[in-house]
């Protein structure tokens, strides 16, 4: 059974990568409204007169069978943007809950052992055993 830190750092990477796929279908989705926008609006580079505009729509609703219905309902950008900000701030606040949970039940890190070298490197107030400040001028000699 993975540690504690293990399952947290999962987790995260979960959310993350959650996070990431949301943005990219975002970008897909807006570029996707905005390339299609722009393509039905133009004919070879050039733009399409009002009468000839409608006169599209109208063949394109015969086809299709589509009858004049009046919009009703939520903009559809609308609904992506309280859908994408719903899940950016359900994604915050389970981010601070669980940072709340790890900082309540994680044991505080443990700190890394210190080496008997280091250990005697530290203790630089010993020389062989004697105390620098108990050495005398004639044991110091440089003869």
């Amino acid at each position: 059974m993975p540690s504690p830190r293990e399952t947290l750092k999962l987790v995260m990477n979960l959310a993350l990568w959650i996070i990431r796929t949301i943005i990219s279908s975002v970008v897909s989705l807006f570029y996707f409204i905005l390339s299609f926008k722009s393509f039905s609006s133009t004919k070879r580079g050039g733009r399409r007169s009002k009468e000839a505009e409608d006169a599209h729509v109208n063949q394109i609703r015969l086809k299709f069978g589509v009858k004049d219905v009046e919009a009703k309902g939520f903009n559809p950008g609308l609904i992506v943007l309280l859908v994408v900000g719903g899940l950016l701030i359900t994604f915050l606040v389970g981010n601070y809950v669980l940072y709340m949970y790890a900082q309540k039940t994680l044991p505080p890190r443990r700190k890394k052992p210190v080496s008997k070298k280091k250990l005697k490197q530290g203790q630089v107030g010993k020389v062989g055993g004697e105390n620098w400040k108990s050495l005398s001028a004639s044991k110091l000699s440089l003869s």
